[in-house]
């Protein structure tokens, strides 16, 4: 098999897929694959751009806080209501939410703060989130279990680190640390 500039030896089924469209991205790749993902299958992009082929390989990003407060401040849902801040490893975000939608409500705020720490292998699913408090009034850890049927925010934040393909979370030096897995 000619693969890249250079003569590989078949040691695989090479399989042709057809179905993907010229317009496939790295969602409906995973999405293909994701039945698949307990027998983590080595997959080798043979086609197309090699930067866009490349964009499944695992990726790191470090965020300071001047860079979170930025994405937030770029999403216009929550310009002016988050703040994040980092002391000593452990992240702050405080938010302010207006009550608009309730009429009775109109002009009141939900104001809430929490902390976050990383677990010490940087695991996802064992990051902390302590110190809750809710217009003042703190509210504990035991928010994070508390279900409304079949969700609960630790089960939220679960799914969307497995969705998102995160293998670590991390809060240092100033930091967040973000790592997601090698594309599957």
């Amino acid at each position: 098999v000619h693969f890249r500039g250079r003569r590989w030896n078949k040691w695989a089924e090479v399989v042709d897929l057809n179905g993907f469209s010229g317009h496939a991205d790295q969602n409906d790749f995973r999405a293909y694959f994701r039945p698949l993902r307990d027998r983590r299958p080595r997959v080798c992009l043979v086609h197309g751009d090699a930067d866009q082929a490349h964009a499944l390989a695992a990726a790191r990003i470090e965020l300071t806080t001047d860079d979170l407060n930025a994405l937030i401040d770029s999403e216009p849902k929550l310009r002016g209501k988050a703040h994040v801040s980092i002391d000593n490893d452990v992240g702050h975000l405080q938010v302010s939410i207006p009550l608009a939608d309730v009429r009775w409500l109109r002009g009141h705020y939900v104001n809430a703060e929490c902390t976050a720490q990383s677990a010490a292998g940087g695991s996802p699913a064992d990051a902390r989130i302590t110190r809750i408090v809710v217009n003042g009034r703190s509210v504990g850890e035991e928010v994070l279990r508390w279900q409304y049927r079949s969700w609960s925010l630790r089960g939220y934040m679960s799914d969307w680190s497995n969705n998102n393909n995160l293998e670590r979370f991390e809060i240092e030096d100033g930091k967040v640390v973000l790592q997601t897995k090698e594309g599957r």
